[in-house]
């Protein structure tokens, strides 16, 4: 995916990330993994002056209307995907947090990373808190077949973003 920059606009960034899943759902990929704080430049690097100024850069809402047309395409192309993003809770707790969606749209896991990166986000000292949303059984993938020289080898695609 490569960075962001500050100057990145949110829709400039989202054309980017539609554009690497289209390229991996053409090569048979089932599954993106895109990075934390994927749809913002890494913000937790920059010298910012008040919580002011860093409010731009959280989802109060996953999906929410500026990251809905990711959410679409995936579900259009039957492609499930890993997003990191910056949360900001009702509550005005801050997370480093991923979210892990299903080909049909569903979510499938929330993880809120609990560290507490230069104050950005809200520390808690206990392991782990993963919220884990099934509402129907979750079958293994089973990779496709390499139709290439050796016909009974199967593949694993891989994109570096």
């Amino acid at each position: 995916m490569g960075p962001n920059s500050r100057r990145d606009s949110r829709a400039r960034i989202l054309e980017r990330m539609i554009a690497l899943l289209e390229r991996a759902s053409s090569q048979g990929a089932q599954l993106v993994v895109f990075p934390e704080l994927a749809f913002t430049t890494f913000f937790p690097r920059w010298m910012v002056e008040t919580d002011a100024d860093i409010e731009r850069y959280f989802e109060r809402a996953m999906p929410n209307p500026s990251v809905q047309p990711l959410f679409d395409r995936a579900r259009q192309l039957r492609i499930g995907f890993h997003v990191g993003y910056a949360e900001l809770t009702a509550e005005g707790h801050r997370y480093n947090t991923a979210v892990v969606i299903a080909p049909d749209g569903r979510t499938l896991l929330k993880y809120r990373k609990t560290t507490n990166e230069r104050c950005r986000f809200t520390s808690q000292y206990h392991l782990l808190t993963v919220q884990l949303i099934l509402t129907a059984p979750v079958h293994p993938v089973q990779p496709r077949e390499d139709h290439s020289a050796n016909r009974n080898r199967k593949s694993l695609f891989v994109m570096e973003f």
